[in-house]
């Protein structure tokens, strides 16, 4: 009798071999965790906050600085006006009156030519300076 071949076929093409495990890099970038994330979230909000401030204060700037030229302006309108109420009242109202009263002021008539004179040449030289002035800003 004969015995029994007890060879066992060949079971490895039957079993697939393991998966190949990459190596792990120990220098790769870490994980983000949640906390960072909030963080960095939190940063940015913080940027952005810092930027729409930034932009605010210089609006507020720019408003100050045409408030601060109007002021400026009107400032300057005042002193033209005060200047010509005293150029007027030098220059045209007193030397009317001299007109006016001219023969009871007989005795003082040197004293009236050079009144007239010196008020007609400093209301001309305050009036260039203040034209001249204006005329550079």
């Amino acid at each position: 009798m004969k015995l029994p071949d007890l060879k066992l076929p060949d079971f490895s093409s039957l079993v697939t071999p393991p998966p190949i495990i990459p190596n792990l890099d120990l220098k790769t970038p870490r994980i983000v965790s949640a906390i960072d994330n909030i963080q960095n979230i939190n940063r940015l909000r913080n940027m952005d906050n810092l930027s729409y401030q930034i932009r605010l204060k210089e609006q507020q700037k720019k408003i100050y600085e045409k408030r601060l030229k109007s002021i400026n302006s009107t400032l300057d309108i005042k002193i033209g006006r005060i200047l010509s109420i005293i150029i007027i009242f030098i220059s045209v109202v007193i030397p009317f009156l001299i007109v006016a009263f001219q023969d009871s002021l007989e005795c003082y008539q040197l004293y009236i030519y050079i009144y007239l004179i010196a008020s007609f040449v400093l209301s001309m030289l305050s009036m260039s300076i203040y034209l001249f002035w204006f005329w550079k800003k």
